[in-house]
Protein backbone atom coordinates (compact mmCIF):
# COMPACT_ATOMS: atom_id res chain seq x y z
CA UNK A 1 0.00 0.00 0.00
CA UNK A 2 2.91 2.71 0.73
CA UNK A 3 4.31 2.08 -3.02
CA UNK A 4 0.83 2.45 -4.27
CA UNK A 5 0.79 5.57 -2.58
CA UNK A 6 4.12 7.12 -2.65
CA UNK A 7 2.76 7.23 -6.14
CA UNK A 8 0.05 9.68 -5.06
CA UNK A 9 -2.33 7.20 -6.47
CA UNK A 10 -5.78 8.01 -4.73
CA UNK A 11 -7.94 5.17 -2.12
CA UNK A 12 -5.13 2.61 -2.07
CA UNK A 13 -7.42 -0.05 -0.61
CA UNK A 14 -9.94 0.37 -2.91
CA UNK A 15 -7.65 1.10 -5.95
CA UNK A 16 -6.19 -2.35 -5.69
CA UNK A 17 -9.96 -4.08 -6.11
CA UNK A 18 -10.44 -2.45 -9.49
CA UNK A 19 -10.21 -4.19 -12.42
CA UNK A 20 -7.11 -2.33 -14.92
CA UNK A 21 -10.20 -1.41 -17.37
CA UNK A 22 -11.16 0.50 -14.42
CA UNK A 23 -8.08 3.00 -14.11
CA UNK A 24 -6.76 4.87 -16.06
CA UNK A 25 -3.53 4.62 -18.18
CA UNK A 26 -1.71 6.99 -16.16
CA UNK A 27 -2.86 4.94 -13.12
CA UNK A 28 -2.17 1.45 -14.65
CA UNK A 29 1.11 2.57 -15.29
CA UNK A 30 1.83 3.64 -12.00
CA UNK A 31 0.54 0.61 -10.70
CA UNK A 32 2.87 -0.87 -12.74
CA UNK A 33 5.84 0.71 -11.25
CA UNK A 34 4.88 0.55 -7.95
CA UNK A 35 4.88 -3.76 -8.46
CA UNK A 36 8.46 -2.94 -9.87
CA UNK A 37 9.50 -1.14 -6.51
CA UNK A 38 8.07 -4.25 -4.96
CA UNK A 39 10.08 -6.80 -6.37
CA UNK A 40 13.04 -5.08 -4.27
CA UNK A 41 15.59 -6.35 -7.16
CA UNK A 42 18.76 -5.07 -7.49
CA UNK A 43 18.35 -3.31 -10.46
CA UNK A 44 14.94 -1.99 -12.29
CA UNK A 45 14.63 -1.03 -15.71
CA UNK A 46 11.90 1.33 -16.18
CA UNK A 47 10.99 1.94 -19.96
CA UNK A 48 9.53 5.43 -20.76
CA UNK A 49 7.74 5.51 -17.49
CA UNK A 50 6.81 8.88 -18.07
CA UNK A 51 5.07 8.68 -21.47
CA UNK A 52 1.85 9.97 -22.10
CA UNK A 53 1.48 11.79 -18.05
CA UNK A 54 0.96 14.68 -17.68
CA UNK A 55 3.28 17.00 -15.59
CA UNK A 56 2.17 16.55 -12.33
CA UNK A 57 2.03 12.93 -12.74
CA UNK A 58 5.58 12.47 -14.13
CA UNK A 59 7.03 14.64 -11.33
CA UNK A 60 5.25 12.34 -8.84
CA UNK A 61 6.83 9.26 -10.75
CA UNK A 62 10.11 10.19 -10.83
CA UNK A 63 10.15 11.36 -7.19
CA UNK A 64 8.84 8.03 -6.45
CA UNK A 65 11.51 6.24 -8.29
CA UNK A 66 14.17 8.28 -6.76
CA UNK A 67 13.15 8.00 -3.13
CA UNK A 68 13.37 4.16 -4.51
CA UNK A 69 16.84 3.85 -5.90
CA UNK A 70 17.67 6.27 -2.87
CA UNK A 71 16.56 4.18 -0.09
CA UNK A 72 16.24 0.52 -1.59
CA UNK A 73 20.03 0.09 -2.70
CA UNK A 74 18.67 -0.57 -6.13
CA UNK A 75 20.24 0.62 -9.24
CA UNK A 76 17.96 2.11 -12.08
CA UNK A 77 17.93 1.63 -15.68
CA UNK A 78 16.38 4.18 -17.08
CA UNK A 79 14.99 4.50 -20.68
CA UNK A 80 14.05 7.93 -21.86
CA UNK A 81 13.48 10.56 -24.85
CA UNK A 82 13.10 12.86 -22.88
CA UNK A 83 15.93 14.87 -21.46
CA UNK A 84 14.29 16.90 -18.51
CA UNK A 85 12.94 14.10 -16.98
CA UNK A 86 16.69 12.23 -17.11
CA UNK A 87 18.32 15.17 -15.72
CA UNK A 88 15.97 15.08 -12.75
CA UNK A 89 16.73 11.37 -12.02
CA UNK A 90 20.25 10.07 -13.80
CA UNK A 91 23.84 11.23 -12.67
CA UNK A 92 25.36 9.06 -16.20
CA UNK A 93 23.72 8.32 -19.58
CA UNK A 94 24.46 6.42 -22.76
CA UNK A 95 23.31 8.57 -26.18
CA UNK A 96 22.21 5.36 -28.27
CA UNK A 97 21.29 6.24 -32.15
CA UNK A 98 19.86 3.45 -34.02
CA UNK A 99 21.21 1.02 -32.09
CA UNK A 100 24.44 1.78 -31.39
CA UNK A 101 26.02 3.90 -28.55
CA UNK A 102 27.59 7.23 -29.65
CA UNK A 103 28.20 9.24 -26.42
CA UNK A 104 28.06 8.31 -22.67
CA UNK A 105 29.24 9.88 -19.66
CA UNK A 106 28.02 12.69 -16.70
CA UNK A 107 24.68 13.28 -18.03
CA UNK A 108 25.66 17.07 -17.10
CA UNK A 109 28.60 16.99 -18.96
CA UNK A 110 26.72 15.61 -21.93
CA UNK A 111 24.04 18.39 -21.45
CA UNK A 112 26.36 21.20 -21.33
CA UNK A 113 28.86 20.19 -23.63
CA UNK A 114 27.73 17.40 -26.21
CA UNK A 115 30.33 16.04 -28.56
CA UNK A 116 28.32 14.40 -31.04
CA UNK A 117 26.03 15.95 -33.77
CA UNK A 118 23.01 13.92 -32.57
CA UNK A 119 23.50 14.06 -28.64
CA UNK A 120 24.08 17.93 -29.96
CA UNK A 121 20.68 17.81 -31.64
CA UNK A 122 18.97 15.90 -28.86
CA UNK A 123 20.15 18.90 -26.08
CA UNK A 124 19.06 21.15 -29.09
CA UNK A 125 15.88 20.21 -28.91
CA UNK A 126 15.70 20.20 -25.33
CA UNK A 127 16.40 23.68 -24.78
CA UNK A 128 13.98 24.50 -27.44
CA UNK A 129 10.55 25.93 -25.49
CA UNK A 130 9.69 29.23 -28.19
CA UNK A 131 6.02 29.12 -28.72
CA UNK A 132 5.46 29.17 -32.33
CA UNK A 133 5.51 31.78 -34.34
CA UNK A 134 2.28 33.61 -34.64
CA UNK A 135 1.07 34.34 -38.51
CA UNK A 136 -1.11 37.33 -38.79
CA UNK A 137 -4.35 36.99 -39.95
CA UNK A 138 -5.97 38.89 -42.90
CA UNK A 139 -9.34 39.46 -40.81
CA UNK A 140 -7.42 40.38 -37.51
CA UNK A 141 -5.86 43.40 -39.90
CA UNK A 142 -9.32 44.20 -40.71
CA UNK A 143 -10.85 44.81 -37.03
Amino acid sequence: MALIASLDLPEPQRLIKRTPAELSGGQRQRVCIALAMACKTSLMVADEPTTALDVVTQSQVLRALRQHTDSAASALLFITHDLHAAAQLCQRAVIIKQGTMIESGELDALITSPQHPFTQALVAAAHNVQPPEVVPTDYLKSA
